[in-house]
């Protein structure tokens, strides 16, 4: 089974730990995690390079900071965008040497890729161009969402079920479409 939370629940959630953190910190652990699963799926599958699908919200934020982290490790990426881009995002992603670009045939070689499409406030079915962007994700690689509810640390591939929404699908069209969080293995910083 997998288990889901609702919007409502993972906004009261995150409005709990932003009182209690400091600015940017609910960003930086999301970045810390995705970043950390991108980089154990590159090492697992032999692969070289990372791409991000970045959407205008918090999730785009978290994939193109963390497309940047990998950059800065010495990996290929490429992080394909629309108009609208977190600032601060895309001055760490253009720091680090990520190419950043609205063409999504850069996907074509892609080993991992980074979805930060749509967040929690997403609504079934994708608009253009995100809609393109997945269509022109490769078979084969590796998808990892950067939504990951507060207490939860680290998103990781899940089963798919049958009639799984094109907003819960991996690019890649695989068997395992979904993706879902793990419980931390550790307790989260105070």
């Amino acid at each position: 089974m997998i288990e889901a939370f609702s919007t409502r629940s993972v906004y009261a959630a995150e409005e709990v730990a932003m009182a209690t953190l400091a600015d940017g910190e609910l960003m930086a652990r999301a970045v810390d995690g995705l970043a950390a699963v991108a980089e154990a799926r590159l090492t697992e599958r032999g692969g070289s390079s990372v791409a991000a699908l970045v959407g205008p919200g918090n999730n785009g934020a978290d994939a193109l900071y963390a497309v940047a982290r990998l950059a800065e490790a010495g990996w290929n990426a490429v992080a394909v965008h629309g108009d609208r881009v977190h600032a601060g995002a895309r001055a760490a992603a253009e720091q680090a040497g990520v190419v950043l670009t609205e063409d999504e045939t850069a996907l074509a070689e892609a080993d991992v890729v980074l979805d930060g499409v749509l967040g929690i406030g997403a609504r079934p079915g994708l608009g253009d161009p995100a809609r393109r962007w997945v269509a022109a994700v490769p078979e084969g690689p590796t998808s990892s969402r950067s939504t990951c509810p507060p207490g939860r640390t680290r998103p990781v591939p899940c089963s798919t079920r049958p009639g799984c929404s094109p907003t819960r699908r991996s690019p890649s069209r695989s068997p395992s479409p979904c993706t879902s969080c793990r419980p931390p293995s550790r307790p989260a910083a105070p």
